[in-house]
């Protein structure tokens, strides 16, 4: 209700300005019907009619007419909150524009008054620091007179929280970023920019000496949870194979770049790394104290598998005729195993290379071979294996029934028991064999080259009863029986003698 002073007023085809209290008087109009409007900064905010005659009018005091004119001018003030409604404190700068344009800058509460009706827009800019440029943070369309008086404007300024996390999505405890170019703390491996706004961020970070982050981050309008960055830093899983395609059982993979390295020990072929940026590396495998790796890695990234120069061994024993040998025992340096019925025994993993396998066959060493280990088919390795037969005999050659036994080095190898006993499948060596029967025992040493029949002659010539005698044992028993007996003999027959003599005379 406050005076229009200046106001442009056409009565009919004539203009004139109001004054400062806001009345303007048109002298000498002739009587009649005349449009009435009302002009403000060059926009019309007031339209009617005037009837110009009778009855007088009071306020002229003579026959006229009088127009009361409520305008259609109004005005906005602005209370500038940042996006939490909080005050905002930050310089801004406001820019109207639609029915009349204007510009202003304020940090808490702004006004535009006398403004014609109409539509408005209303564009809201502050500084961004860490970007070094003016950004548009809020837009609002207000009307007058709808909209005549005061508003709450929240504006996009936000506190902007960057979460930085690695490829898997786990928090990264970086320590510094760069955002357009300044470098800023990280604490946590979270950045905070105060009074920050919406926008494309460039970031760059490195993590161990190598570029992880570069790329411009679009932050929308305020994140109540932050902003989520993904690092290109991973935890890689590495398999480790040999040339068979078995993982490794064991053994030490290390990742090096720039004299930088990282080791882990392998379970069941598999290396597990934390925090790597993605980058090429130089990897080595070690297995049982041999470097059976060395190759170059280009990206972390995906499913990553190495091929060591490393297989598992496996033998098939076997004797000279190629049938397969059960319960060999095959040792190469420190590990070693047993052949099943087929023949293979799975020793585990060795690196390539050439390597002396020790054979033993039922407690015997039954050879010493050299094979080479190139992750192909298994080993062939060929013993020699032959039969003993042995024979027992009494003195005169008559079959004997004996119980044998036989060791190699102090062990028993094998027993049995009859006149003709036989010990098959037996490595080349040398053998002690041991034949019972009753209190007599007779050891003879054997060296084994092949098939044989060992006829072995037991000491025995007679057996009375439980007795058992040697041909010497006899011997021993007979000629003290003999001494008595033959001046018996030789007196008998020397009587004999004389009674002939005596006949013949």
């Amino acid at each position: 209700n406050k005076p229009l002073a200046g106001a442009e007023v056409s009565l009919g085809m004539v203009k004139a300005l109001a004054g400062e209290d806001g009345q303007l008087v048109f002298h000498n109009v002739p009587r009649g019907e005349y449009p009435v409007k009302v002009f403000w900064r060059g926009v019309e905010v007031y339209s009617s009619n005037a009837s110009v005659g009778l009855p007088p009018s009071p306020a002229v005091g003579s026959p006229g007419a009088e127009v009361n004119a409520r305008a259609d001018v109004g005005g906005f003030t602005l209370e500038l909150l940042d996006a939490y409604g909080e005050e905002l404190g930050l310089n801004t700068t406001i820019i109207l524009t639609g029915p009349v344009s204007e510009e202003k800058r304020a940090s808490e509460r702004a006004s535009f008054n006398l403004l014609p009706r109409g539509v408005y827009r209303l564009e809201f800019r502050v500084f961004n620091p860490y970007l070094g440029r003016e950004v548009p943070v809020a837009s609002e369309t207000l009307s007058i007179p709808q909209d005549h008086g005061k508003h709450e404007v929240k504006l996009g300024v936000f506190d902007l929280v960057f979460r930085f996390v690695d490829a898997g999505g786990e928090a990264l405890d970086i320590r510094v970023v760069e955002v357009e170019g300044r470098v800023y703390n990280v604490s946590g491996g979270v950045l905070t920019l105060p009074r920050a706004t919406a926008g494309g961020y460039r970031l760059y970070a490195e993590w161990m000496g190598v570029s992880v982050l570069d790329e411009v981050v679009n932050v929308p309008a305020a994140v109540e949870e932050g902003v989520t960055v993904r690092l290109s830093v991973y935890d890689p899983v590495i398999l480790v194979v040999g040339v068979d395609g078995l993982p490794l059982p064991g053994g030490n993979l290390t990742l090096e770049r720039m004299g930088i390295s990282r080791g882990v020990e392998l379970v069941n072929g598999s290396a597990v790394f934390e925090d790597l940026p993605d980058a090429s590396y130089v990897a080595r495998v070690r297995y049982r104290g041999k470097l059976v790796l060395e190759a170059e890695v280009e990206r972390l990234g995906g499913e990553l598998r190495l091929v060591a120069d490393v297989a598992r061994l496996s033998a098939r024993v076997v004797d000279q005729f190629n049938n397969p040998v059960e319960g060999a025992l095959v040792s190469v340096e420190d590990t070693q195993a047993v052949s099943g019925g087929d023949g293979y025994a799975v020793l585990g993993h060795l690196p390539l290379g050439e390597y002396e396998a020790q054979v033993e066959y039922r407690g015997v060493k039954a050879g010493t071979v050299r094979l080479n280990l190139t992750g192909g088919e298994a080993v062939k390795i060929t013993i020699q294996l032959h039969t003993l037969r042995v024979e027992a005999v009494d003195e005169i050659g008559r079959p004997l029934e004996v119980s044998a036994s036989l060791y190699s080095m102090g062990r028993l190898i094998a027993s049995g028991s009859g006149s003709a006993i036989e010990f098959p499948k037996l490595p080349s060596g040398n053998y002690q064999l041991t034949l019972r029967r009753g209190p007599k025992e007779v050891n003879k040493p054997i060296a084994l080259a092949g098939d044989r029949v060992e006829t072995v002659t037991f000491p025995i010539l007679l057996e009375l009863g439980g007795v058992v005698l040697s041909s010497q044992e006899a011997m021993l028993i007979l000629l003290p029986l003999a001494a008595v007996m033959l001046p018996v003999i030789a007196g008998l027959a020397t009587r004999a003698f004389m009674r002939w003599l005596r006949e013949r005379e």
